[in-house]
């Protein structure tokens, strides 16, 4: 089978590195029966490392400063800086997270989004109101900011951290009020001791995939199931109910080794992943829906999820809702992502959330481990451990001292276990 040239800009060579996060496909399945499904070719190789436990090590600085992403050479670089998250829009998240591991974020400098309440002047809003601050164990990387372009009255602000009067509605402005960062923020947050604090970079660039179509073009280079479920090079998955109308569920125990691409919605309920070294990696042309946490017992195993439009943790849709729409403080309807607006984003999620019926499940207390998370806007409700990686435009977490921490068994000197080698496209780059 030919590959289209869509496809060969997604898929490198069968062995190619990996560059970081990615998608879902979803199929077309014209049943609801339960499935087992075994794809046709090779599988990744596997490491030899014990069981990984969230890091409490600051992260390393030796990895070299530009992170550029050639044939997934830059993932393995991020892997090597440990990022938790690379997110353009980070929020409340940055109010009060315990963040094990290094943070990078453009805080959306070069969108054309202009309210006062969002990105820079959203998180100096909560601090100046004494707020407190994140610990960051690692570095945060952030913009170069500038101060040139505004007069002596307005860059004087700076002397008491008060952004009145600067207008947080374009690049200009957003230059200036990054400026404050270091004088204004730092002392807010607790640091790691090898820990650089907040470094500035000429370039950051935070883009997860956003197109479906590419998802799909992905799916199409697989085996399809009859059940509608492509399964990329050996794959294998089980324990799947649902069609491509209504979306899938996978619900208790699954085997799931390998690529697999959904061409619709995907719920992952109260799971519990069988896996190897191998991992799983689900992609999808829609959202995917994680509630009661997912168990990953064997310690090699891990568990990746890409979607170009929403992953969310625990997180019913009267959540998803407030959070786009919440009284006095609208958290997206100002932004226009990659996928489209809030409105789009907001009116997809309601419909494939009633179809899956799902809408009222909620939050809770659940820990995930060995998870990759790579999708525009990604909501989280869960107060237990997140640990892992997770490259996002907008990442929200619950309220509260919520931990996360870079996975080690993602660590840049672990063999065999890529994240998303499937997508060529780089989805961050950092450039000093």
């Amino acid at each position: 089978m030919s590959m289209s040239p869509t496809i060969s800009k997604i898929l490198g060579p069968k062995k190619a590195c990996l560059t970081l996060l990615s998608i879902l496909a979803v199929s077309y399945i014209s049943s609801c029966s339960e499935t087992s499904m075994t794809g046709s070719a090779k599988k990744s190789k596997g490491g030899d490392d014990a069981i990984p436990t969230p890091s409490s090590t600051p992260p390393t600085n030796s990895a070299p400063e530009v992170l550029e992403s050639v044939d997934g050479e830059g993932q393995r670089k991020l892997q090597q800086h440990k990022v938790t998250f690379a997110a353009r829009n980070l929020s409340c998240t940055m109010c009060h997270a315990k963040i094990d591991g290094t943070v990078i974020s453009d805080l959306f400098l070069n969108s054309n989004e202009k309210s006062e309440a969002q990105t820079i002047s959203g998180m100096f809003h909560y601090h100046s109101k004494g707020g407190g601050g994140a610990h960051v164990e690692g570095d945060f990387m952030i913009p170069k900011g500038s101060i040139s372009v505004y007069s002596a009255s307005v860059a004087n602000g700076q002397s008491n951290c008060s952004i009145a009067g600067v207008n947080n509605g374009g690049v200009t402005s957003k230059l200036y009020i990054l400026t404050m960062f270091k004088k204004c923020l730092e002392p807010y947050y607790t640091w790691g001791k090898s820990s650089k604090k907040f470094v500035e970079k000429s370039s950051i660039k935070i883009s997860p995939p956003n197109n479906p179509s590419e998802i799909k073009a992905l799916y199409d280079t697989g085996k399809v199931d009859p059940s509608g479920v492509s399964l990329l090079e050996g794959a294998i998955l089980t324990n799947v109910t649902g069609d491509s109308t209504s979306g899938y569920t996978i619900k208790g125990k699954f085997k799931c080794n390998g690529a697999v691409v959904f061409n619709a919605p995907v719920a992952i309920i109260q799971s519990d992943l069988e896996s190897t070294a191998q991992g799983c990696r689900i992609y999808s042309t829609g959202s995917i829906y994680v509630f009661g946490g997912i168990k990953v017992p064997e310690p090699k195993a891990t568990i990746q999820l890409l979607s170009p439009k929403y992953i969310g943790l625990d997180v019913s849709f009267g959540a998803v809702n407030n959070r786009f729409l919440g009284a006095g403080t609208p958290w997206l309807n100002h932004h226009t992502y990659s996928f489209g607006d809030y409105s789009v984003i907001l009116a997809s999620i309601k419909k494939e959330m009633e179809s899956l019926k799902i809408a009222s499940m909620g939050e809770g207390a659940y820990a995930y481990n060995k998870i990759a998370l790579a999708a525009p806007v990604i909501f989280s409700r869960s107060k237990g451990l997140l640990s892992g990686t997770a490259v996002a435009e907008l990442f929200i977490g619950p309220i509260g001292a919520t931990k996360y921490a870079y996975d080690p068994i993602w660590n840049f000197d672990v063999e065999g276990i890529p994240l998303w080698p499937e997508i060529k496209t780089p989805m961050v780059e950092v450039k000093d």
